[in-house]
C-alpha cells in the first residue's frame, strides 16, 4: 500500500496509520488510471517517475532493493555524469539485489509512442562501465523497430503494468492467506 500527497508517492510504514491529506494508493488503482489515461503529460510524467521509484523495490521479479531520483543518487556526482535534472535522459538509477546498478528511463504517453531518438539518447548516457543496466520503463506504444533498435543498445523494456499486476495478486494471495 502506497499514499499520494500532493501527486507525490510515499512508502507506508507498516503500522502508520493515514495522515490527513494523504489518500492510500494500490497497484489496482494506479492500473486504472494508467489506463485510462492522464490529462497533463509533464506532471504526470513526474508521476509516474514516482511511481516506478516506490513499487520497484516491490517487484520480486526487478530485484530492485533501492530506487533513487536521477539528482538524488547518493554516487552521481562521482559517476563523473553530470547531468542537471531537467537534461539528464536517465530519470532513476536503482541498486539491484547483487549490487550492481541500473540506469532507469521513464515515459508515460497516454497517446504517443516511445521514439528511436528517446532510446538513443537513454542508451548514450546510461554509460555500461557504470550501468549493468538500462531500462526504459514505459507505458506507451513501442514499434517492433524501436524494441529491437534498443535490444542492440541492451536497454530493456520491463512491463510496469504486468508488475503492478502481479503485485496486486500476491496482495490478494497475503489477504486470503494463500502465499
Amino acid at each position: 500500500m502506497v499514499r499520494i500527497e500532493r501527486r507525490t508517492l510515499h512508502e507506508r510504514e507498516p503500522d502508520a496509520s493515514p495522515e490527513p491529506n494523504r489518500v492510500e494508493v494500490t497497484p489496482r488503482e494506479i492500473i486504472g488510471r494508467l489506463r485510462e489515461g492522464i490529462d497533463s503529460h509533464q506532471a504526470d510524467g513526474r508521476l509516474f517517475e514516482e511511481w516506478v521509484r516506490n513499487f520497484a523495490p516491490q517487484f520480486p521479479d526487478w530485484e530492485v532493493i533501492e530506487c533513487w531520483p536521477w539528482d538524488d543518487w547518493p554516487d552521481r556526482e562521482a559517476s563523473g555524469l553530470e547531468y542537471p535534472r531537467s537534461q539528464s535522459p536517465i530519470d532513476l538509477v536503482a541498486k539491484k539485489l547483487d549490487g550492481s546498478l541500473v540506469a532507469i528511463q521513464c515515459k508515460f504517453y497516454s497517446q504517443g509512442a516511445v521514439t528511436l531518438k528517446q532510446v538513443r539518447e537513454f542508451s548514450g548516457a546510461a554509460l555500461e562501465d557504470i550501468f549493468a543496466e538500462r531500462w526504459f520503463v514505459a507505458v506507451a506504444k513501442i514499434s517492433e523497430n524501436v524494441r529491437n533498435e534498443a535490444a542492440k543498445a541492451r536497454v530493456r523494456f520491463p512491463d510496469f503494468i504486468d508488475a503492478l499486476v502481479d503485485l496486486e495478486k500476491s496482495y490478494g494471495e497475503r489477504a486470503g492467506g494463500g502465499g
